[in-house]
Parts: C-alpha cells; structure tokens; sequence
C-alpha cells in the first residue's frame, strides 16, 4: 500500500510487498488465539480494515472478522482504549453515528496517559457529529482539538468557523463578531513542515479568504468538509443520514438563486 518507491527500497532489502500475503499471514496469527503476536495481529488488521480500506477507497473491509475481533478482545479488555475506539470506528463506517459517538466516548473515558489518544477520539467526534447534523457537537470538540492539540490548528480553526457557518441565522451578536474574527485568524497557524505548507490548511485558508470577501458567507461549508474527506460514502448508507442532506442543499440552492446579484463567487 506503499507508494512504489518506497515499495522499491523495501523490497531491495528482503520485504516481499505483497499485500494479500500479508493480511492472510496475519489472519494465520489473528487465528492462534494463544499466540505470542496475536493480540499486535488485532490490532493491526482493525485498523487495515477499520481506517485505512476506508482511506483508500476500497471494497475490502472484512466487517464479520472485525466483529470477532472486537467481540473477543472486548470480552477480554473491556475498557482497552484501542479495542473502544475500534468498536466506535466500526460504527462509523456503517453510518451507525449514535453507536459510534458512544463508543468513542468512551474510549476516551476508558484512560487518561495518553492526551495524544484523546485528540485522535476528538476527531472522529467530529465528523460522527457532522453527519449526524449535530452542529454543536461538532464545533464543541474541534475548539477542544484546536485548544489541546498542536498538530494543525490552523484547520481546527476552520472547522470551528464551518460548523458556524451551519448555525450562523442562530447566534448572537457577540458570536457572529468572534466567528468573523475566528476566520480572519485561520491563516495566522499556517504551518510548515519540511519546508512545504498541509495541502488541508491551504484549503482552509482559501475557504476561510472566501468567506470574507463575500461578506462572512459560505454555502454549506460543513457539507463540503464532508465531501473532501470522501463522508458521502458513509453519508450514502443511510437513507436517514442522507435524505436530510438533501433537503439542505436544495434549501441552500434556492436561496443562493434568489442572492446571486449579491454573492460574488456566484456561478
């Protein structure tokens, strides 16, 4: 799954590269319950088919297997933060948000060591909360990632500023000054690493850019979150999810229709 030149390198020094030798290698293991490398096989084959199929695009997600996996290790580890955090993820990937809010939660709860564990839980509660609508929800745990974490908090900014934008007829004066604010400061945390600026904060900084000039307005931009990040194959799962999102956008549609004399990225 790597990219071809690392895959090159690895193989010059003895890795095979074959990605279905691997995972049946490792379903071998994940098979000797008693083994050594059983409980690090878990592990590694939740997150293959858990996270990162996901991530690529796949159709490969073994959903029956994980369920094994969860079932016993949970039985064995009730409040391992990993094994909570997997039982949230394969919620999510169904489109089960309630159940995975839930279980992200309390993974969470489940330690306090590792704050850097939190964030990763505070992310995934983002986007639950995203496709569940919950605007709130959302906004509430990116501004605890934009206050704890330092890993981008430039984008964290603007998911605070886009879950607004999603409740902006609600809030009071003194919320729509902060939010107007909280936009003009996104591009204050850009960051570089390496030398090369986060293709993810470029774009925050240019949606944040374009809020401001068309007079602190962007059309539905947690929706369009959802979409980068490829949500809508999640979203598609569910009529309930799906139906409602619908309706938004042909809401958001006819009122952009009706203000297209005043919006000036209007096409």
């Amino acid at each position: 799954l790597l990219p071809a030149r690392v895959m090159k390198l690895l193989e010059w020094i003895g890795f095979g590269g074959s990605k279905d030798a691997g995972i049946k290698e490792l379903d071998t293991v994940y098979e000797e319950k008693n083994g050594l490398r059983q409980f690090l096989a878990s592990l590694v084959l939740l997150g293959y088919h858990l996270v990162l199929s996901y991530f690529l695009g796949n159709d490969q997600c073994n959903l029956e297997l994980c369920q094994d996996i969860l079932e016993q290790k949970l039985a064995q580890y009730p409040d391992g933060a990993f094994f909570l955090f997997f039982r949230g993820r394969y919620h999510f990937i169904q489109g089960q948000m309630d159940e995975a809010i839930e279980w992200y939660k309390a993974s969470c709860d489940s330690q306090n060591e590792w704050p850097q564990f939190h964030h990763v839980c505070y992310w995934e509660l983002i986007w639950a909360h995203q496709f569940n609508r919950s605007w709130w929800g959302a906004h509430h745990y990116a501004k605890l990632l934009f206050e704890e974490s330092k890993w981008s908090r430039c984008f964290y900014a603007y998911q605070q500023s886009a879950m607004l934008c999603m409740v902006q007829d609600d809030l009071s004066e003194k919320q729509k000054d902060e939010h107007i604010e909280l936009m003009r400061s996104v591009p204050s945390w850009k960051q570089r690493i390496a030398g090369k600026s986060l293709p993810m904060e470029k774009f925050a900084i240019r949606k944040a850019n374009r809020f401001l000039e068309q007079g602190n307005f962007l059309v539905l931009p947690a929706l369009e979150l959802i979409y980068v990040w490829n949500g809508f194959r999640v979203l598609g799962k569910s009529w309930s999810m799906i139906e409602p999102v619908y309706v938004m956008v042909e809401k958001a549609q006819e009122k952009l229709d009706k203000e297209k004399d005043k919006r000036v990225y209007y096409k």
